[in-house]
């Protein structure tokens, strides 16, 4: 979601702080690479508490399913 060369500064932090509070929902939904691999966005959003429910290979890579409870 954010650039290479701009992670680190607290924009990632910041996108998701708005996301997540105005988003209206009880639940918040994604998809992270791993295969190949992302870690750093799989430690970003575990950290912010999401969880993995599932995994997916529909798209043609593998991805974790994940979700955090917003309210």
């Amino acid at each position: 979601m954010i650039h290479e060369d701009f992670q680190r500064r607290g924009l990632g932090t910041f996108v998701y702080d708005e996301l997540e509070g105005g988003c209206g929902r009880p639940v918040f939904a994604l998809e992270v690479n791993i295969d190949p691999p992302n870690e750093p966005s799989l430690a970003f959003h575990r950290g912010r508490g999401f969880v993995e429910v599932g995994r997916s290979d529909a798209s043609g890579h593998l991805v974790a399913l994940m979700v955090k409870q917003l309210s």
